[in-house]
């Protein structure tokens, strides 16, 4: 039910053959118990975006309606990473819980340009939770807050990158 196709190269170098490497750099790691330590640059955003995007949004998940600020995230549909001058565009990212978050950015659902969550068809979460607040609102128009605006081509963006969709 799985495919290691979209896997990074040391899972799949690990599947064949055993060998553990680390993962980004897929340098072979010490055995000796030496501790390795791997650094990256990060873009972040300010805590006054953040602040003002939770505001926008009523500090409430736009998937669950969990309104507890410690376990909500600005979730960028273009990823910061590889997007950073779209890191603090209030139209390239939504509030998600944590979990949702993760979710979202293991691409096991999307929202599509119409706001619709469209789900994996390999997303199969044994947790009710999961379950009801995803899988089952398949096909479901999200209602955002009427502040709110997410840009349909950056959903278009990240959803042509998607091989289940």
């Amino acid at each position: 039910m799985n495919d290691d196709a979209q896997a990074p190269d040391v899972w799949k170098r690990w599947v064949e053959t055993g060998n553990v490497a680390q993962w980004p750099t897929g340098e072979t790691l010490d055995h000796s118990g030496r501790v390795r330590r791997y650094e990256t640059s990060e873009t972040v955003v300010s805590n006054a975006f953040r602040e003002e995007t939770f505001d926008r949004y009523g500090h409430a998940c736009t998937m669950t309606g969990i309104r507890e600020d410690d376990l909500l995230d600005l979730a960028h549909i273009l990823p910061r990473s590889q997007h950073p001058d779209l890191a603090e565009h209030p139209e390239n990212v939504l509030v998600l819980n944590s979990l949702h978050h993760r979710a979202f950015d293991a691409a096991l659902f999307t929202i599509d340009s119409n706001h619709r969550i469209r789900t994996s068809p390999s997303f199969n979460p044994a947790h009710p939770f999961l379950r009801e607040t995803i899988l089952e609102r398949t096909g479901e128009q999200l209602t955002l807050p009427p502040n709110v605006q997410v840009r349909p081509s950056f959903l278009e963006e990240l959803n042509t990158g998607l091989s289940w969709l």
